[in-house]
């Protein structure tokens, strides 16, 4: 017997729904309510299911056309940046100085062939890109503490977990454009930042993503901005975290 069941689960707002189940097993005996065309069952059972879904849901990970456009602008500017060398600094980034390889004052971006001759760390990369969307440095924020080291990895990371606005990365499954990826920071290497800039619909492992990055790995040597599939970065393991685009790249 299959049934037409109204939402009643709260299936993350569902715009419209329709959805039917075959019950196969049933362990306990189901109690329901039989109404028109609504079949109530309660949910202190136990029962396994063969479920056919069909539906229209607006997704935390689908975007609206207005963040669509954002997350565009955004990716439109990132990607000029490529072959852009990679920048190496031990001095705790000033805001007294616009200069690479953080650009973290929080100004309009400089010219980008003053930016492209000087270089970047891979944070200062997406430093630029939040400055060219409008938003401030992490770590120096409007209404919060200013950390010691504006705009590196640390406060990245420690802004959006605070904000509880990271989940741990999981590379099955689908993730929209413009959606960071993050190392949770540490000592050793200070941590890994990239974007993507496109969204695949095999999982983020076939997704392309932008990070200006230095090192070698399996034989791979980097040094500049590049663009690649997160599965042919050899050390894509490092990244612990994602943050979806409306989270960071749209908003303070």
């Amino acid at each position: 017997m299959v049934k037409t069941i109204p939402n009643r689960v709260g299936l993350n707002k569902l715009t419209c729904y329709s959805y039917s189940y075959l019950p196969t097993r049933l362990d306990k005996q189901i109690n329901n309510e039989t109404s028109g065309d609504e079949y109530t069952v309660s949910i202190n059972i136990k029962y396994t299911v063969s479920i056919n879904i069909s539906y229209y849901i607006m997704s935390k990970y689908i975007l609206s056309d207005k963040e669509n456009k954002l997350v565009s602008k955004a990716i439109r500017y990132v990607k000029k940046f490529v072959g852009m060398k990679y920048k190496y600094s031990i001095a705790k980034p000033s805001v007294k100085k616009d200069k690479q390889p953080f650009w973290i004052v929080n100004k309009t971006v400089p010219k980008f062939d003053y930016i492209y001759k000087r270089g970047s760390n891979c944070v200062g990369l997406l430093n630029l890109v939040r400055r060219y969307m409008s938003l401030e440095i992490y770590g120096n924020i409007t209404g919060y503490k200013k950390e010691d080291w504006i705009g590196d990895t640390y406060a990245w990371f420690m802004y959006l977990k605070n904000k509880k606005r990271l989940e741990k990365i999981k590379p099955n499954k689908v993730y929209p454009k413009g959606t960071l990826l993050i190392q949770k920071y540490n000592p050793k290497d200070h941590g890994h930042v990239a974007m993507t800039v496109m969204s695949s619909k095999n999982g983020l492992m076939e997704t392309k993503i932008i990070h200006n990055v230095s090192g070698k790995w399996d034989g791979k040597k980097y040094n500049s901005v590049v663009i690649e599939k997160l599965k042919d970065y050899p050390y894509h393991t490092r990244f612990t975290h994602i943050c979806l685009p409306k989270n960071w790249l749209i908003k303070n």
